[in-house]
């Protein structure tokens, strides 16, 4: 098993994340796969297989960005409309290439996004501790104050005893399903802070506090192991921490999975094509990306830098766009690797 990779991106304007577009979508009404860069000078790129263009934020460095079918289409294809959210605290809302609605955090920088697909909200974490969910165009919601958390439910820890001493950043949005202690499905928004704690939410209601052993950095959802007892509509949540582990939480029990070794930045989700399992690739500040399953290394791969930002989906120069098992990794180096796991030896 080897990563091959496919094309590199080198000496690439400096850009924080990577989001890629699959054949079988729509964006800007363009029904091919791309690459979109989030810039740091507030511009998104996006790489084609024809063409190449640039769409203006008309903000700060973009910090986010994520793709959701927030406006109805009667396209055969699955239209999708670009989010994004920038260092100077703006959230805007792209359709057909052009700005469609905008909503700004103040002077607070946003460092994470989510989308509630039940109520249609976009959520937003921000640098000074907020959620704020609003739909679109820019219609506010609601709005939670995630440093309220430990006087409301006076949980204490080292951290979070002088609430100065941490960043209170909102580094971390997760949408999910979950099963409840009686076996009924509920869907919870899972955040992370500085604190070392995992708060789950129902809509804009703190409903249950998992104390970590360290900072989360990265938050995903998946069948990561298969168990007797397992219910395969009982997602298993895996929590990336600066310690160098990766906690598993399932019933809202919280146990270490495996070991990296050094902070993970990153978790994402990776199906193979001959494992039931989720497999998770992780990166983080080392060079290089893993892929883990059941909690086995089962690949280490070197890469030049750091990896920032990962991305899964088909790939524009390949022969089959119905393959989405491409993986786009945004490097420390201002480079983007495009890597396809080969499963058997060539």
């Amino acid at each position: 098993m080897r990563l091959k990779k496919e094309r590199e991106y080198s000496n690439l304007e400096e850009f924080n994340c990577v989001q890629v577009i699959n054949s079988n979508q729509s964006i800007n009404n363009i029904n091919q796969s791309g690459i979109l860069l989030g810039l740091s000078d507030g511009k998104i790129k996006m790489k084609g297989k024809e063409r190449e263009e640039s769409m203006e934020t008309k903000g700060g460095s973009i910090t986010n960005m994520m793709m959701q079918s927030v406006i109805p289409s009667s396209s055969s294809h699955s239209n999708l409309q670009l989010i994004s959210g920038d260092a100077d605290g703006n959230v805007v809302l792209f359709s057909e290439g052009e700005i469609v609605s905008r909503y700004s955090c103040g002077c607070a920088a946003v460092t994470s996004l989510a989308f509630d697909p039940n109520q249609q909200f976009i959520l937003v974490g921000d640098s000074k501790g907020f959620i704020t969910a609003f739909s679109s165009p820019s219609q506010f919601q609601w709005k939670i104050d995630t440093r309220e958390n430990e006087s409301k439910l006076e949980v204490r820890s080292v951290m979070t005893a002088n609430r100065h001493s941490r960043d209170p950043s909102v580094n971390c949005l997760h949408y999910t399903t979950i099963l409840d202690r009686f076996g009924v499905t509920m869907q919870v928004l899972l955040v992370s802070n500085g604190t070392f704690f995992l708060y789950f939410y129902v809509e804009s209601t703190l409903v249950f506090v998992l104390p970590t052993p360290s900072k989360i950095n990265s938050i995903c959802s998946g069948r990561f192991t298969s168990t007797e007892n397992g219910n395969e509509k009982n997602n298993q949540i895996l929590l990336g921490c600066q310690d160098g582990f990766v906690y598993m939480v399932e019933n809202f029990q919280l146990i270490r999975f495996f070991r990296v070794g050094n902070p993970i930045s990153l978790l994402k989700p990776f199906k193979r094509n001959d494992s039931n399992l989720d497999s998770v690739l992780c990166v983080g500040h080392f060079n290089g990306i893993k892929l883990f399953e059941n909690g086995n290394l089962l690949l280490d791969h070197k890469t030049e830098d750091w990896v920032h930002s990962l991305s899964l989906g088909s790939f524009f120069e390949s022969k089959d766009q119905s393959d989405s098992n491409f993986i786009f990794a945004g490097q420390d180096n201002r480079s983007l690797s495009v890597f396809h796991l080969e499963e058997s030896p060539p």
